[in-house]
């Protein structure tokens, strides 16, 4: 989710795999993310450097390699290769997020058919089946999201008096 502060990190013979969410990590918020993908590798070779893990290069070339016979080929690299992307965009609705949201929730988007939540406070595209697809496509309230999640966390751990509860209020 995108209140997630949670990066994982994952260590297979000699693949180094690493998800979560780089905008939200040691942040208060990700209301403005990261604008490029090389702020998101820096997050992540900030983290792998505190754990003394190699960092993430630049791939340059790609590789095809025979395994054990029978078996297929093996795709490897002088670098990072990057798998999965999850992108988003922020808008505003002056207040009226319930409204867009609804409103949304009658469009169809990419042959899936759209689903309002239970709580009004968000939509998404699922197949005929019910599965998200390749791309999951989905617009949810982030004030809402911040006051069931952000909110409460951060009252606990600096308290209502502080600068980062008012930020969060205001925000």
């Amino acid at each position: 989710g995108s209140y997630s502060t949670s990066i994982s990190i994952k260590i297979s013979g000699n693949r180094l795999t690493v998800e979560g969410n780089p905008s939200r990590y040691s942040r208060l918020d990700n209301v403005q993310g990261y604008s490029c993908l090389t702020a998101c590798i820096d997050v992540y070779n900030e983290i792998l450097t505190t754990l003394g893990l190699p960092n993430f290069t630049r791939c340059t070339k790609t590789f095809q390699r025979q395994g054990v016979d029978g078996s297929r080929c093996e795709t490897f690299s002088d670098g990072a290769i990057i798998q999965n992307i999850h992108t988003t965009s922020n808008h505003s609705t002056g207040g009226k997020a319930q409204d867009y949201l609804k409103a949304l929730s009658t469009q169809r988007y990419k042959n899936s058919i759209p689903r309002l939540h239970t709580n009004q406070m968000g939509v998404d595209w699922l197949s005929k089946g019910g599965r998200a697809t390749m791309q999951y496509a989905k617009a949810y309230d982030k004030a809402n999201e911040m006051r069931l999640h952000s909110l409460p966390k951060i009252r606990s751990q600096f308290g209502v008096d502080s600068d980062e509860y008012e930020y969060l209020k205001k925000l």
